[in-house]
């Protein structure tokens, strides 16, 4: 699974990126969940993300044309964020 990792050193934020194309097996979904629980652990958060709310993500995604979609982390909580893909 290809995903992107950046840190923000300036807020503190973990920034995750996901591509859609790439979220096919279950396999993908559990790892997706699993890169999401180990970074919010570094911020005492408990995301409690589940399948449906990752199919819901992608979702919405795939309805405004986003070929990814970001978690960013930080220790005030968890966002996602759908970027616009840029053609």
């Amino acid at each position: 699974m290809k995903i992107d990792v950046n840190f923000d050193q300036e807020t503190q934020t973990a920034l995750i990126t996901f591509f859609v194309k790439e979220m096919k097996a279950n396999k993908d979904f559990s790892i997706c969940q699993s890169i999401v629980q180990t970074f919010s652990a570094d911020f005492n958060l408990d995301p409690e993300l589940e399948r449906e709310d990752l199919d819901e993500i992608i979702k919405v995604a795939n309805e405004k044309g986003s070929n990814s979609f970001i978690f960013m982390i930080n220790e005030e909580g968890i966002e996602v964020d759908i970027p616009l893909t840029q053609e």
